[in-house]
């Protein structure tokens, strides 16, 4: 897992802030939304793919074993070809 905290030097036009869930992980089955901003693009990654904002609904669901459940929370596609994208680690799922 990952997290990041970024300072920006000037509000980011059309995002708005969103406050982090700290109450409780959202239960299994629980649909939501992902928003990122990476690239599309698999290696070589196209540089002018990125700043994209794209966004996808998923359902919360049991992560692969290699992931722990307790410390993660994985989602499964809802077919709307929701997925993340290079350099959206870090990236939302809203419930």
């Amino acid at each position: 897992g990952d997290a990041a905290i970024v300072r920006l030097a000037a509000p980011a036009a059309g995002v708005q802030p969103r406050s982090i869930n700290l109450a409780r992980r959202p239960p299994l089955g629980t649909r939501g939304r992902i928003i990122g901003y990476g690239s599309t693009g698999g290696p070589p990654f196209r540089s002018s793919d990125f700043g994209v904002k794209r966004d996808g609904l998923v359902t919360t669901a049991a992560c692969q074993e290699s992931v722990g459940n307790d410390t993660h929370v994985c989602w499964q596609f809802d077919g709307s070809d929701a997925s993340t994208c290079a350099g959206d680690s870090g990236g939302p799922l809203l419930v």
